[in-house]
């Protein structure tokens, strides 16, 4: 009888990260396909390599491929989740920006950044930004600094990164008062009296538009990565470095087209 290879599993992210990958694997020549709309589950048809995709809320991804109960030890997410998780740091220069320092977690075997850029030829590429209320902050964004929320609260899903950049913005920390919320925040600086911004994922902007905020700082562009185990087994890690090397290749190609 013959018998079915055990396939290595690779957790994907729902929203606009998914669109990209999708488009991304299809220019490499490894187009995806799933059984069923409904499905979740995610193959390369033109593809050797017996590896399955799982599609999954992107903040999901990092607690999901370190569960010791859960057999996949490798996922895509964005570089904003991966920092929020604590699995990469980061530094702030005084004036809230990336300064591009990143420490890797020993939880991690190792980390991939996805060539979208090569790839994707128009991609949605997400941002983590402080959006403002102009009903209340009365100064022009465009000369926004971080000291103008001292005191006040600010609403975000990304804790971590808010408190890491107004702790860290200069020799002493902006005292602000954190909210965390989930989900669609745009709303709410607007209904706190003590609140004049929020922190979120911008993707496109039209939603901070339709809900009154201006964008006033960018505090990091989001990129797609590819996070893998430390505790990854040795037939699985290889299949990944054969996935990551199939794809460097087609990218290489890509760009001599």
């Amino acid at each position: 009888m013959k018998t079915t290879e055990q396939q290595t599993t690779i957790l994907l992210p729902s929203g606009e990260w998914l669109n990209n990958f999708i488009v991304g694997m299809k220019n490499s020549g490894f187009p995806l396909e799933k059984p069923s709309e409904r499905s979740l589950s995610w193959t390369m048809p033109n593809c050797r390599l017996p590896i399955l995709f799982k599609e999954v809320r992107a903040s999901d991804v990092p607690v999901t491929m370190l569960d010791s109960d859960v057999t996949a030890k490798a996922g895509f997410t964005g570089s904003d989740i991966v920092i929020e998780s604590g699995l990469l740091s980061l530094q702030f220069g005084a004036s809230g920006q990336d300064r591009g320092e990143k420490d890797c977690s020993p939880l991690l075997k190792k980390i991939w950044n996805f060539p979208t850029d090569q790839l994707v030829p128009t991609p949605i590429r997400p941002r983590l930004a402080i959006s403002v209320d102009p009903q209340k902050y009365t100064k022009n964004p465009k000369a926004f600094q971080l000291t103008d929320l001292r005191g006040t609260t600010v609403y975000t899903s990304f804790p971590r990164i808010t408190q890491t950049l107004f702790d860290r913005s200069g020799v002493n920390a902006i005292p602000i008062r954190i909210k965390e919320r989930r989900g669609k925040i745009e709303a709410l600086p607007s209904l706190d009296r003590t609140s004049l911004a929020e922190v979120d994922i911008i993707n496109t902007g039209r939603t901070q538009t339709e809900n009154e905020l201006v964008e006033a700082m960018t505090i990091l562009e989001s990129a797609l990565l590819l996070l893998v185990s430390a505790d990854v087994n040795q037939r699985d890690e290889q299949r990944i470095d054969d996935f990551i090397a199939l794809v460097n290749e087609a990218t290489k190609k890509e760009r001599m087209v």
